[in-house]
C-alpha cells in the first residue's frame, strides 16, 4: 500500500511548481481583463460558471494571495531579523512598480493623450499620479489617456491588490515581531475572516476587499503551519474539486473556497508527476507581466478604436505584456533583488569613496 506523503515532506528544498502557476495566473489576469476592456465583461467563462460569483482574473489574484501567505509566513520564519523581512518585501514591490509608473506616465501618456503635449505636462493631474507608487491611491486617470476607451480613463486598474499584498506582509511582520506568528493565531485569525465573509454586512469595497484577499493570504499561512498534517492525495484533490462544485451551485463560493484553493494550488506546486522547477531558469517574470498588462492592453484597445474582441485583445497584448516584463526583471527586479543579502549602506559608501 502506498503511503502518502505530506507537503512538509514535499516541500524540502526549492523543487517546487510555484513560478509556472504565478505565471499561469499573471497570464490568465490578462485574458480575463481582456473581456471587460473590450466591452464584453458578462461574456467572462468563469464569471457565466458562477453565476456572477467571481472571475477567472479574481481567481488568479487569489492564487497569488495564497501562494503568498505560504511563502511569506517561511520567509519571516527564516528572516534573520525584522529588517531584513521587511527590506526584501520593499525590494521585491516598488523597483518595480517605480519602473511602471515611469513608463506610464512618460511614455504611455504622451502617446495616448488627447490633449497636447504642453497641456499633458502642464496638468498637475500628470504629476500627481506619481502618488500611485505609495500603492495606497486608488486608480488615477491621466489627462486624455484612454478617455475615449470602453473602460474610460483607466490606466492601470491591476495596481489596485498591492496595497493588500502590503498589509498582509505588515500582518506577518507584526506578528512575527511580537511572537505572535503561530498557528494558533493564524487560524483564529482565519476563522474570524472567514465569519466577516459570511454575515450579511456592507463593509463597503475597501474592507470587503481586504477581507476576501487576506483570507486567501491567510489560508496560505494555514497551509504553511499544518503542512505536516496535509497529504498530498488526488483523492483529496477530486473532493476538492466536487466540494467545489457544489459550493459554487449554492452560492457559498466566496468564504469557502479559500481552503480548497489552496489545495488545488500546492497539490500541482509539489506534484511528483509535474516537473516543472527550473521553469524561472531565465528570469521571474511574472511581477512585471502583472503591472504592465493593464496598460497595454488598454493601449490595444485604443488603437483599434475599441473595435476588437477579447481573444484579438488578449493575443495581441501577450507579446508586448512579456517584452516589458523581460525589460523590467533584468533592468530593475533582478538588480533589486541582489541587494537582499547586502548591507547597502556599505554599497553607497563604497561608490561615493
Amino acid at each position: 500500500m502506498k503511503i502518502l506523503k505530506t507537503f512538509s515532506e514535499l516541500i524540502q528544498g526549492r523543487q517546487n511548481n510555484l513560478d509556472f502557476l504565478r505565471f499561469v495566473a499573471a497570464t490568465l489576469v490578462i485574458y480575463s481583463h481582456a473581456y471587460p476592456l473590450t466591452g464584453n465583461d458578462l461574456l467572462e467563462p468563469i464569471n457565466q460558471i458562477t453565476n456572477g460569483q467571481t472571475t477567472l482574473g479574481a481567481i488568479a489574484v487569489y492564487c497569488f494571495f495564497v501562494i503568498s501567505g505560504f511563502l511569506i509566513t517561511q520567509s519571516f520564519l527564516y528572516s534573520r531579523s525584522i529588517g531584513s523581512f521587511i527590506k526584501a518585501r520593499v525590494l521585491r514591490i516598488f523597483p518595480g512598480l517605480i519602473l511602471v509608473t515611469l513608463f506610464t506616465v512618460l511614455i504611455v501618456g504622451p502617446l495616448i493623450t488627447s490633449e497636447s503635449l504642453i497641456k499633458y505636462f502642464s496638468n498637475s493631474q500628470t504629476y500627481f499620479y506619481f502618488t500611485k507608487i505609495t500603492t495606497f491611491v486608488p486608480d488615477l486617470p491621466l489627462p486624455g489617456v484612454f478617455d475615449s476607451n470602453i473602460y474610460q480613463n483607466a490606466v492601470n486598474g491591476s495596481l489596485w491588490t498591492l496595497k493588500y499584498e502590503i498589509i498582509c506582509y505588515a500582518m506577518i511582520g507584526f506578528l512575527g515581531g511580537f511572537g505572535l506568528l503561530k498557528k494558533q493565531v493564524i487560524i483564529t485569525l482565519f476563522l474570524i475572516n472567514t465569519f466577516i465573509s459570511i454575515i450579511p454586512v456592507n463593509l463597503g469595497k475597501t474592507l470587503t476587499d481586504l477581507n476576501i484577499l487576506s483570507l486567501y493570504f491567510l489560508s496560505g499561512s494555514v497551509f504553511y503551519f499544518y503542512r505536516d498534517k496535509i497529504k498530498h492525495s488526488y483523492i483529496y484533490l477530486l473532493l476538492s474539486l466536487l466540494v467545489t462544485i457544489l459550493i459554487i451551485s449554492l452560492g457559498w463560493l466566496k468564504p469557502f473556497f479559500p481552503l480548497l484553493c489552496s489545495y488545488f494550488i500546492f497539490y500541482f506546486a509539489y506534484s511528483a508527476k509535474i516537473r516543472l522547477y527550473n521553469f524561472s531558469k531565465f528570469g521571474d517574470f511574472t511581477y512585471g507581466i502583472y503591472i504592465f498588462a493593464f496598460p497595454i492592453q488598454q493601449i490595444i484597445v485604443h488603437v483599434f478604436n475599441n473595435n476588437i474582441s477579447p481573444i484579438e485583445n488578449f493575443l495581441l497584448s501577450l507579446p508586448f505584456v512579456f517584452l516589458c516584463s523581460i525589460v523590467s526583471w533584468y533592468l530593475v527586479e533582478r538588480p533589486a533583488l541582489l541587494l537582499k543579502n547586502k548591507n547597502i549602506k556599505r554599497i553607497v559608501s563604497q561608490k561615493v569613496s
